[in-house]
């Protein structure tokens, strides 16, 4: 069985279609989904669609369990998948469904009871993020099957999600932190970090042929997988240009003249082309380079985030000085603005007071004026009538 994928221009949309097995009496069938909003969702339900239609002969729905169906179902989408997804999932599957009771329900009989006592039990011993990310690996592999699930079965109650603030640092925290790592190995990214934005796997990613002239062109990722380095795309599939602060620019010259040197001195070395390798002249893995940040930190007078934060430190300061959430929003390889404002539009400054600013005039009337709303007349005072008068 074969299947295609397409654009419904009208609707701006993505659908998917497939033959499935002839019937009874040998006539061509087939199935499909519509709405997907990106190629690689149709492409993933297709994947997926194809992988059900392939289980006619596999066990009944009685001695198929949700373990067996959910496994089967990620091992279908494998090849659409992203290995840290992939990895991911399979990992979500065999610490957080299988051991459960969840886990040994035959599929044929999952309820809304099952679902909920799995959540009342994962609630229990973990943080309500990590409740809700595992719901969703397991609702998205159950949701070809909603019409055939008793009613609310993939609609838990799932424990509230607070939003925890963003930690950034203030300029002079910043400014005492790149004095005081002055001479250490993580300078340098460091500061590329906090003036640009870019995240852990595309900064430990950059090679030398990414700086051009003033700017570094993000075209890849780094993630660490099975104990080794996986290059990838960017998380949004797509290259950017982002322009360097010229203390950053100029310390990219100084490291590359450094590693030059290492190399005269130490022919065995070999970092490739990579910009930040370790001192050893490896990969660094991004959980490493965050863990080795935190131990840095500790003797410094500043308050602790993660290496992620630096991303939001970026952006918390050019949003302070004004610069467009539009600009920061492609400085930072975001989607689309929406990303952006839901992240950091508490931070936009004067926000309130430019609203008030540009929409009192809409509102405003001469003094000495009211407005009846029922009878949309206005009274002017008696000096706006002699005014009038005279004139």
């Amino acid at each position: 069985m074969r299947g295609s994928v397409g654009y419904d221009r009208a609707r701006r949309t993505w659908w998917y279609r497939h033959d499935l097995p002839r019937g009874a009496e040998g006539r061509r069938r087939t199935t499909g989904g519509r709405g997907y909003p990106t190629k690689r969702a149709a492409e993933d339900a297709l994947a997926f669609s194809l992988w059900q239609s392939r289980q006619a002969g596999g066990p009944p729905p009685s001695e198929l369990t949700v373990a067996g169906y959910l496994s089967r179902a990620v091992e279908a989408r494998a090849a659409a998948l992203a290995p840290g997804t992939l990895q991911r999932y399979r990992r979500t599957l065999q610490s957080l469904v299988e051991p459960d009771p969840l886990g040994r329900v035959a599929l044929a009989a999952l309820g809304p009871g099952d679902v909920a006592a799995w959540i009342e039990h994962l609630s229990r011993r973990l943080a309500p993020i990590t409740v809700a990310s595992t719901w969703r690996v397991v609702e998205t592999h159950l949701r070809p099957l909603a019409e055939s699930l008793p009613a609310g079965t993939l609609a838990p109650q799932l424990p509230r999600v607070p939003r925890p603030p963003l930690r950034v640092w203030s300029p002079e925290h910043t400014r005492r932190v790149l004095l005081g790592l002055r001479g250490d190995l993580l300078h340098t990214p460091l500061l590329v970090a906090v003036t640009t934005g870019l995240r852990a796997g595309e900064l430990l990613a950059l090679e030398w042929g990414d700086l051009q002239g003033d700017a570094l062109v993000i075209q890849k990722s780094v993630s660490w997988i099975g104990g080794g380095p996986l290059l990838k795309e960017t998380k949004t599939k797509e290259h950017r240009r982002v322009e360097l602060y010229p203390e950053a620019l100029a310390a990219l010259e100084e490291h590359r003249a450094a590693q030059r040197t290492r190399r005269l001195l130490l022919p065995e070395w070999d970092c490739g082309e990579r910009i930040f390798p370790r001192w050893s002249g490896g990969w660094w893995c991004p959980q490493n380079l965050s863990t080795q940040f935190g131990v840095r930190l500790k003797r410094l007078p500043v308050p602790r985030i993660r290496w992620h934060d630096l991303r939001h430190t970026h952006a918390s300061h050019l949003l302070a000085a004004g610069v467009p959430v539009p600009t920061v929003s492609a400085r930072l390889g975001h989607a689309n603005v929406a990303t952006t404002l839901r992240i950091y539009a508490h931070l936009v400054p004067g926000q309130q007071r430019e609203a008030v600013r540009l929409g009192a005039p809409f509102l405003a009337l001469d003094r000495g004026e009211t407005c009846n709303i029922g009878t949309h007349r206005y009274a002017r005072t008696q000096k706006s009538r002699e005014e009038s008068t005279n004139g």
